[in-house]
């Protein structure tokens, strides 16, 4: 290296022998040592050794002197050159030196250079080899140079870490010449690389604004036990409280679309829009009284599976639990099917060998200590009784067991005689007590044969006292629903054929008998029977349900049994008023939420819940054409939705004031079966599965009764099979014919297997596309009225969630008129004879005529659902559940809800969790791997885009504590190409793995280890062992404690490792990985920067099922320069409180993790005087010798930098200790793994910083001494 001084100069560089690199063969070096800078052409004694000729010898080989050091800045080459002659003719030595003369000749005849030689200066990035790309800089021509003399060439070459060559190209090869006096001069800087082998340093935290630097668009991480958060107002009145769980969107924002109060009993109360994070999309609520969704959740066969009398029960935490009779095939019993999220759990409880005498009639509720409680008869046919066996689950449905097989205290009568058939049983549970009510019919000849068993329960369910075996009073009783309101019992009750009231239980002890005490409500009388009864018992009707649902609300549905049980409901929002729905007063005026056009196509055995924001009707169905009757269905009433259905008077209608969809069809029976549709064409119809499937030419039409004005209101849910179907013309899909007097609109639905089109038949022209993707559900809305038409598509997810839909023909709504022909027309089905040609269709419903009087238009006018009250929780998302307090609200007031857990990603920072025993954690796994879990944190919440940034240093340090993983990347954006790089790798284990034996719950050593480490006593307790035995088993364990020694086969001390939860299955030997608790990286970036940081767990098997992280920091690393030097201690503080008694006894209580305190100081003193004299050349530290590498601290900067180091951190910020740096020395070495305990240590800085003046003068000259700084170990 060139000779340093302390000011910038222009220096000459020693040219040895051994820095230069030239081809042999075509080369003569007349020296064996050096060359020697001279000024003239030999000396009087003829020596030569400053001298190198390049001969040609005839051939065209490349000649080439290279200096074999990279240079840096504004380079100056010198040289002197003389051409020659060349060929094969030359003498052995191709100059020769007259004694005592300047005279020279390259052999003795006239050769020369030919015409178009030239010799170059060149420069090369790559290398400095032949074969290294280079770049001429300056050419040297025949002319330029003689032969008869020295020629001096100087040319002047900017580098940047590149390579200096003065080289002649094979082509235009000149021919012998001779180079001496080379001088290579550069600015040189003053500035000397001190670093060390090994460096000591503090990692200090870069500044993570957790709220607005996790990069959550690019992050993909989950929570365990993800919740909501507090929900944060934006303005002052109305606040929100939150409960439930948010596992898909970290942000649910609440809007108010209805200012006013929260009052729910009038329906009309303030409502709500919500929308999930970074969406403008707005979901508002289709009220829960018309059909939005249908789905087959258990199929039948009456051969070897049924499920009878479905009854259902929404968990605390979310799950539904569906119970069901098996009356099909032996064993009998029942069946709980449990619905976890996308899981599905199911048990088979076997009661009877042989058929039972009565039915099951399962009943399902929750019980206030969070047990879900099972009831069902269970007949004794020896002895004419029955009783009630109940069952208990503690895990909401996963599992059961038997909590008493005689829960009556009594026996119920069943004899011929004198004794009741049970029929359904309802269950509800108040605090500590528990009422069962069940229906019961009299067996003897009577007026009135429909009564009441009542039992009642003050132990949770442990036992029932029978109040009444059979009550069936001066009228008949037929319990339709049962549920708790305000603290009380309610039963609905169907007393005769037109009429139904409501109880108020003020306690499960009450006897029914005294029910004409009791206060009622009326629930439906009317002139229409809901109830048919004949000789004393109700014979029709008996599906009838009522529930409450979330809002408090309460529904009733009825069969109007004089029009093939059509189904329509009856419902309170203030639990004492109850009115028809869709706006209408009068019977006269009602219309059905399921409209039948048989009495044995039908809905059958209702139990209605709150699920999912929606309520759900569970049921058997009736069919005449299928096997499926006891299948159990879900019937989905109302939801979230991005496109609602619209008031009949009012956009923001209250609750009953809605409109709906009055005509319905789903596949419980073909549509031709039934008089509401007409089918055409000679396809096949199969109903299986929850849907029908229509091969071939398969047509549904009617003809409704509608003016332009009216229109029609649509609904379909389809999934195109196959490959078949052409949008070109109609093939499959919806036809739709509207027309009056005077004009005609028709609009065809195209439906391919994978796109729709909306065509606008007269017009000869598309209104709009839309693709779905293959083999996709998709939902259908159609709102025609006069020339306008509106298509939105919802690419069906589950029917549970909210739903999101797109408008199709959003730039065309106006149809083209034509001349009136034929009559109105709603058709749909596949219009075309192709036997490949499939679709299943799941749902078709339809409004017209005047009931269809508010057009359904866009996604901005629609309803909201309405808010609750403080105590009563409504869904919203995921399990997230909300209520209000303190009303008033206004339109447009906000609320943001933000995603919390029990274990949540901010545990990793220090600023929100300062201890080392909390941790966030991952979604955990049952088995198997835990998924991959993403954590991008942005360098500055404004930047996601734009010039890479550094983070202060180009040394870094990421460091992780209560880790319980084995793999992980360092990776960081590179915002040039929007991408994410990977840094490093991480093997968590490297350097701590070896071969072992197990001795029970010991592992030693097993063999010797070709990377042998050391540990220490104890220190890896906590940690876990990974025992593989290269046979696929691995298992992971947690070390208990360890002794200290070499882990390998020596002759000196050897480890041993003690586990817990060891067990003979274990493997006996293979290979040890350690997996730290803690582990740093500390990256030597070599000039790369970047936007954003990141780590990657990969998915991998952990012995906890989930992954977990107790502190994630990382940032520059500050490197002491100098080092401190004596001045280092280490104290070990246990936390350790010891009680002594008044006899001396001592008892120690451990009160949590022992810590280590570090001192460091520099007590021989820092010569500061660089800093205040020459600060444009301070000697520095460097962490790589790799190219890009820069300077990562200067020489003696460390009593003023401590000063703001102290400053920085400021007491509460983390600092990372690393007592162990290795000066890198390849690209290899440039990414450091610290995985043992001395060598890092994550604390805070404490005490003061002192700095003392040992001599020199301030600012100019000082030596300072730096007293102790002191580190606290974070435990």
């Amino acid at each position: 290296m060139p000779t340093v001084t302390k000011n910038p100069i222009l220096s000459s560089e020693t040219l040895d022998r051994s820095n230069w690199y030239y081809i042999p063969g075509q080369t003569q070096d007349h020296t064996d040592t050096t060359f020697q800078p001279r000024n003239s052409f030999g000396d009087v004694d003829g020596e030569t050794e400053n001298l190198i000729t390049f001969w040609n010898s005839g051939s065209t080989t490349e000649k080439m002197l290279s200096y074999q050091n990279a240079l840096e800045g504004n380079v100056t080459i010198t040289f002197k050159i003389m051409r020659g002659g060349g060929g094969s003719s030359q003498p052995t030595y191709n100059v020769k030196l007259a004694n005592n003369s300047i005279s020279q000749v390259f052999h003795l005849s006239s050769y020369d250079w030919n015409p178009s030689g030239t010799v170059t200066i060149q420069k090369s990035s790559t290398g400095y080899t032949k074969t290294d790309s280079w770049t001429t800089e300056h050419t040297i021509t025949k002319t330029d140079i003689s032969n008869t003399g020295w020629t001096t060439i100087t040319q002047t070459i900017n580098l940047s870490n590149e390579y200096l060559a003065i080289r002649q190209p094979t082509t235009d090869n000149a021919g012998g010449w001779v180079i001496t006096d080379i001088e290579i001069s550069y600015n040189v800087s003053s500035s000397v690389d001190r670093t060390p082998e090994v460096m000591r340093g503090f990692m200090l935290p870069y500044p993570v604004n957790v709220n607005s630097m996790l990069w959550d668009s690019e992050s993909s991480f989950t929570e365990q036990n993800p919740r909501a958060g507090i929900a944060e107002s934006n303005q002052e009145g109305m606040n929100i409280l939150t409960s439930g769980t948010m596992e898909t969107n970290p942000l649910i924002t609440i809007e108010t679309a209805r200012a006013g109060g929260v009052n729910l009993e009038s329906g009309k109360g303030a409502s709500f829009y919500w929308r999930e994070t970074g969406d403008v999309t707005n979901y508002g609520y289709d009220v829960p009284v018309t059909i939005q969704g249908y789905e087959q959740i258990l199929e039948s066969n009456t051969l070897t599976k049924d499920y009878n009398y479905p009854n259902a029960v929404f968990t605390v935490n979310g799950n539904l639990i569906i119970a069901t009779a098996e009356k099909a095939v032996s064993p009998f019993g029942l069946t709980l099917t449990t619905i976890q999220g996308s899981s599905t759990h199911t048990t088979d409880i076997n009661v009877d060998t042989s058929l039972p005498t009565i039915d099951y009639y399962p009943a399902l509720t929750n019980l206030s200590n969070g047990n879900v409680l099972l009831a069902f008869w269970k007949s004794f046919n020896s002895t004419d009784t029955c009783q009630v066996i109940t069952y208990i689950s503690r895990d909401e449905g996963i599992t059961w067991a038997k909590s008493n097989d005689e829960a009556l205290d009594i026996s119920i009568d069943i004899s011929t005689a004198t004794g009741f058939t049970p029929k359904r049983l309802f269950l509800a549970s108040n605090e500590n007590q528990v009422l069962l009510i069940g229906r019961a019919q009299k067996n003897a000849a009577a007026t009135n044969r429909e009564g009441i068993i009542q039992a009642a329960s003050s132990n949770m369910a442990a036992s029932f006292k029978v109040l009444s075996s059979g009550y069936t009073g001066t009228t008949n009783l037929v319990p339709i629903g049962l549920f708790v309101q305000d603290e009380k019992f309610r039963l609905a009750t169907i007393r005769n054929s037109n009429s139904c009231v409501l109880y108020d239980i003020e306690h499960a002890f009450i006897n029914v008998s005294y029910i004409g005490a009791f206060i009622d409500t009326t629930i439906y009388s009317d002139d229409i029977d809901i109830a048919v009864f004949s000789s004393g018992l109700m014979t029709q009707g008996e599906e009838a349900h009522c529930f409450k649902d979330e809002n408090n609300h309460i529904y009733a549905i009825f069969s109007d049994t004089g029009n093939n049980d059509s189904k329509f409901m009856r419902l309170s929002t203030d639990g004492n008023t109850f009115s028809y729905t869709h706006g209408k007063v009068l019977f006269s005026d009602v219309v059905y939420m399921y409209d039948s056009t048989s009495t044995t196509t039908n809905l059958d055995y209702m139990t209605g819940i709150s699920y999912h924001g929606k309520n759900i009707l569970i049921c058997n169905i009736k069919s005449s054409t299928t096997t499926y009757d006891d299948s159990v269905y879900f019937i989905h009433l109302g939801g979230y939705t991005n496109i609602t259905l619209p008031g009949t008077t009012t956009v923001q209608a209250p609750i009953n004031d809605t409109l709906g969809y009055y005509n319905s069809w789903l596949p419980f029976d073909p549509p031709g079966t039934a008089s509401t549709f007409s089918k055409t064409g000679a396809g096949t119809e199969t109903i299986d599965d929850g849907k029908m499937r229509i091969n071939s030419n398969v047509e549904y039409s009617v003809s409704p009764t509608s003016t332009l004005t009216e229109g029609y209101l649509i609904r379909t849910v389809l999934q195109p099979i196959g490959n078949q179907g052409a949008t070109t013309s109609l093939e499959r899909g919806i036809k739709l014919r509207l027309l009056d007097v005077s004009n005609m609109y028709i609009v065809q639905l195209r439906i391919s297997k994978n796109t729709l089109i909306v065509r606008d038949v007269n017009g000869s022209t598309d209104m709009g596309t839309y693709a779905f993707g293959n083999n996709v559900k998709i939902e259908i809305i159609i709102s025609m009225r006069g020339s306008s038409i509106f298509v939105y598509v919802n690419k069906h997810g589950s029917p549970s969630k909210a739903k999101r839909f797109d408008l199709v023909n959003e730039s065309d709504t106006t149809i083209t008129s034509a001349s009136p022909t034929g009559s109105n027309e709603i058709a749909w089905g596949q219009f075309v004879t192709d036997a490949l040609m499939n679709t299943d269709f799941f749902e078709f419903h339809y409004t017209s005529g005047s009931e269809y009087s508010n057009m359904l238009t866009s996604s901005s006018d629609f309803l909201g659902r309405t808010f609750s009250p403080f105590g009563t929780y409504i869904y919203i998302n995921d399990d997230l559940k909300i209520c209000t307090q303190d009303t008033p609200t206004y339109q447009s007031d906000t609320w943001d809800i933000e995603r919390t857990a029990d274990y949540p990603i901010e545990k990793i920072f220090f600023q929100e969790s300062s201890s080392m025993v909390t941790y966030w954690r991952s979604q955990a796994v049952s088995s198997g791997s835990v998924a991959e879990n993403f954590i991008a944190i942005k360098l500055d919440e404004g930047f996601t885009t734009g010039t890479n940034q550094s983070i202060g240093s180009d040394i870094i340090c990421f460091h992780l504590e209560g880790i319980n993983f084995k793999n992980f990347n360092i990776e960081y954006y590179n915002s040039s190409t929007s991408s994410w790089v990977i840094l490093k790798t991480v093997d968590s284990t490297e350097g701590l793995t070896g071969s072992f034996t197990r001795e029970n719950s010991m592992v030693i050593p097993g063999g010797t280890s070709s990377n042998p480490f050391w540990m220490n006593f104890n220190e890896f307790v906590g940690c876990i062992a990974e025992l593989d035995d290269g046979a696929g088993n691995v298992v992971q364990r947690e070390i208990e404690f360890n002794t200290s020694g070499t882990f390998s086969n020596v002759d000196s001390k050897r480890p041993e490792i003690k586990l817990i939860n060891a067990t003979s299955s274990d493997p006996s030997s293979g290979t040890l990985r350690i997996l730290p608790k803690k582990i740093s990286i500390v990256c030597s970036l070599n000039g790369i920067k970047a936007i954003a940081w990141a780590i990657r767990i990969t998915a991998q098997e952990t012995k906890d099922k989930y992954f977990t992280i107790s502190n994630f920091s990382f940032g520059q690393v500050f490197v002491f320069s100098p080092q401190y030097g004596r001045g280092r201690s280490i104290t070990f503080e246990p936390n350790v409180e010891i009680f002594q008694s008044e006899d001396g006894t001592m008892k120690p209580k451990k009160k949590g993790n022992a810590k280590r305190i570090i001192r460091v100081s520099w007590a021989d003193g820092i010569d500061t005087n660089f800093l205040y004299n020459d600060i444009e050349n301070l000697d520095y530290f460097i962490s790589s010798s790799t190219s890009g590498s820069q300077a990562i601290s200067t020489w003696s900067d460390i009593p003023i930098s401590m000063k703001g180091i102290y400053d920085y951190v400021a007491g509460e910020k983390p600092i990372v200790y690393l007592p162990y740096i290795i000066k890198s020395t390849s690209s290899s070495t440039d990414i450091r793994i610290i995985n043992t305990d001395e060598k890092h240590l994550l604390g805070l800085i404490d005490g003061n910083l002192t700095y003392d003046n040992i001599l020199g003068d301030e600012s100019e000259n000082e030596v300072l001494r730096v007293a102790s700084v002191i580190i606290r170990e974070i435990v």
